[in-house]
């Protein structure tokens, strides 16, 4: 008598339903693998081929600069979440005036709402009643994080994740003037998403044939915009009459 295989797989065994589902599972999980393992690679897009144990690497969980705030007594409710914003802004602003913080990589890291029990008031109502206005109280928690210079490159010039008013500012100098048109080859990586797509298919190429060192081009990038923010930050103590 011949020996039974398995119709799906060809293995020796009885055929049961166990090989298949057994199969079917493990087929399951290489798919799954695939779409996350694509997904990571999407994400990073381009990372150095060879790592430099002297260069910093594409992300920093410990060197970052870190601010916490710590508000109490934040009446919760929808009428008042301009005022949370505020918050942000404010914070943003003090970072940026008393510890010297770039605002162009700031970010909200994550935010805490700590519940506390109500505070009861006594309100006046109409026709001469009083009566007990419970207000829910409570304390807000959260960090704002100064991405490091390695993390804003990876985002702004490997990735293109620039912010949408990057952008349309851009735009709307060189449609207005301005700024001189050589600038256009300067801007080209972030001034549109068809301009940003065609600059990352070309630096994959340039990445894959060997053309493009991460390194070297990230000092490069980091060196000349902590030159543009210096020249801006002159410019506005000149125009302010500051030394």
């Amino acid at each position: 008598m011949p020996e039974s295989r398995t119709p799906t797989t060809g293995r020796r065994g009885s055929g049961s339903w166990w090989h298949l589902r057994f199969h079917n599972t493990r087929r399951w999980r290489r798919k799954l693998i695939f779409r996350l393992n694509r997904a990571r690679y999407r994400r990073q897009f381009i990372v150095p081929k060879v790592k430099d144990p002297e260069e910093a690497g594409v992300k920093s969980k410990d060197s970052a600069n870190v601010w916490e705030f710590t508000i109490d007594g934040l009446p919760i409710g929808l009428k008042r979440l301009k005022l949370y914003t505020k918050l942000f802004s404010d914070a943003q602003k003090k970072i940026y005036e008393q510890y010297n913080g770039d605002p162009s990589r700031l970010y909200v890291q994550n935010m805490i709402i700590n519940y506390k029990p109500p505070m009861k008031q006594i309100k006046y109502h109409a026709l001469r009643n009083f009566g007990i206005m419970s207000t829910w109280r409570n304390s807000i928690v959260y960090r704002i994080r100064e991405m490091p210079m390695n993390e804003f490159y990876q985002k702004i010039f490997i990735l293109g994740r620039i912010p949408k008013s990057m952008g349309a500012e851009m735009r709307a100098a060189l449609y207005e003037k301005r700024v001189p048109a050589q600038t256009v080859t300067e801007w080209y990586p972030y001034l549109t998403a068809h301009t940003r797509f065609f600059f990352r298919r070309q630096l994959k190429w340039m990445n894959d044939t060997g053309q493009f060192n991460y390194y070297k081009h990230r000092r490069d990038w980091i060196e000349q915009y902590n030159s543009n923010l210096r020249r801006k930050i002159q410019e506005a103590r000149d125009e302010r009459g500051m030394v």
